[in-house]
């Protein structure tokens, strides 16, 4: 046997006595198994494993046998997905969610038990008709990637004491919404400078620069961005996560971030969206084909394909970085498909006498997909430093017209360890920091941009 951090889900058919009474048997069949069937295919989509269907319910968990940092945020999302399948199907399901320990042994048919599987199945128990309610540890793990609304400890059979429960409202696209870090941020100056001399040249030589930062999961690469984009003035910044799971994500951060700049939200009928999207663009055009924004992104990739949405997402930021300078930031770029790193390589080469940084958040395996990423392809500059794969939060940066480094020196070594001041390579110059505000307080001066557009 063995002790996992896992997220368990429970989802019910409602109404299924209802359902089998007076109907044919067949009928009911059909029914009962499109219902199983959708559910499945949502936990499966999200990397979840289906461990038992009991009468019209569902169990399923998410962290075994394979674990993820997002189990919980996994779950969730699937369990959003099953409300809106079923109801496609005219039937509602109630789903309860229970992140914690659980004990395992592939022997038994029942794989998974412990506190958050019975606490699972008592807040589907308690849910209502379309409602998802998840327990305390799930909503912890899920703070600020889910909207949860607090309902009050609830008196659940078997439990001598209330449990506390919250109601789920939607998932959050974009950059979560993280608590205040309150401790100080130290012994990373050198790559703060990194960033804001990358910033620097992008600003003064309005041309596109590419940074990557590398590091294992819980390295600080989000504290050290989030420092970083804390000093900016006058950009825009927009941001957008790749997902490892889901159907129709393959440009999921260009839809988060086309979403902010055009100020959609998810409860925007589609007319609404697309006059949104219009006004933001400015083209017909380019509203079309970005329509992925107001969730239509299968169906264009479908009928016009990558070279057409790599010119749309193009002149959309050729059109935000001519007001003012423009941060895209990709996170989780290790987890994108190859159709958006190759949008990414595509803005870097084509969009012209623009100001556009561009920060990509990796995990080292990047590399061993990409292996000439950010420093691959010509006219680009690579940070390196010995020969070790990135290490704790490594920034690589790169731009679009540095010098190239000569073949069979530096080019080939792997880039630099965080700790090791990493730095450009291709003859470029340690620059004063414009458009960054820091303790020091050095400032960019310039006109006043117009007004900013919403961040992500």
């Amino acid at each position: 046997m063995e002790r996992k951090l896992a997220t368990v889900l429970f989802a019910d058919l409602v109404g299924s006595t209802e359902l089998v009474s007076g109907q044919d048997p067949e009928i009911t069949r059909r029914r009962v198994t499109a219902f199983f069937d959708a559910v499945s295919g949502c936990i499966e989509t999200h990397g979840g494993t289906v461990e038992k269907f009991a009468g019209d319910a569902v169990m399923a968990a998410f962290g075994i046998p394979q674990a993820h940092e997002d189990d919980a945020e996994r779950a969730v999302r699937a369990a959003l997905g099953i409300i809106q399948n079923v109801r496609d199907l005219g039937v509602d399901a109630r789903i309860g969610i229970e992140a914690g320990e659980v004990v395992v042994d592939e022997t038994d048919s029942t794989f998974a038990t412990g506190e958050a599987v019975n606490v699972a199945a008592r807040l589907q128990q308690a849910a209502g008709p379309g409602q998802i309610l998840i327990g305390e540890s799930a909503q912890r793990l899920t703070d600020g990637r889910i909207e949860t609304e607090d309902v009050g400890p609830l008196e659940l059979r078997g439990f001598r004491r209330p449990i506390p429960a919250y109601r789920v409202e939607c998932a959050l696209d974009g950059q979560p919404q993280r608590a205040a870090v309150s401790a100080p941020f130290v012994g990373r100056e050198s790559e703060l400078d990194l960033l804001e001399n990358t910033l620097s040249r992008t600003i003064r030589d309005r041309r596109p620069h590419v940074f990557t930062i590398y590091g294992e999961p819980g390295m600080g690469k989000s504290r050290l961005l989030r420092e970083f984009l804390a000093g900016v003035e006058g950009a825009t910044i927009l941001s957008g996560r790749a997902l490892p799971y889901g159907e129709g994500v393959t440009y999921w951060p260009l839809a988060e971030m086309v979403k902010a700049a055009a100020g959609i939200t998810d409860d925007d009928p589609m007319e609404t969206a697309r006059q949104k999207l219009i006004e933001c663009c400015g083209d017909e055009a380019i509203a079309e084909l970005l329509g992925l924004a107001s969730g239509v992104m299968e169906a264009v990739e479908g009928e016009r394909g990558q070279p057409e949405i790599a010119w749309a997402a193009r002149e959309f930021v050729d059109e935000l970085a001519d007001v003012q300078p423009l941060i895209l930031v990709f996170e989780d770029i290790h987890w994108a498909e190859e159709p958006l790193l190759e949008l990414v390589d595509h803005l870097a080469q084509w969009v012209r006498e623009r100001a556009l940084l561009i920060v990509c958040l990796a995990r080292p395996e990047l590399l061993d997909v990409r292996p000439g990423w950010g420093g691959g392809r010509a006219h680009a500059a690579r940070g390196g430093r010995g020969r070790r794969r990135p290490d704790p939060g490594h920034a690589a940066g790169a731009d679009r017209g540095a010098h190239r480094p000569s073949a069979g020196r530096r080019e080939d070594r792997p880039p630099a360890r965080l700790g090791d001041r990493p730095h450009l390579l291709g003859g470029s110059d340690r620059l004063p920091v414009a458009g960054v505000r820091r303790g020091r307080a050095r400032r960019h001066a310039r006109r006043s941009p117009p007004a900013r557009l919403p961040d992500a």
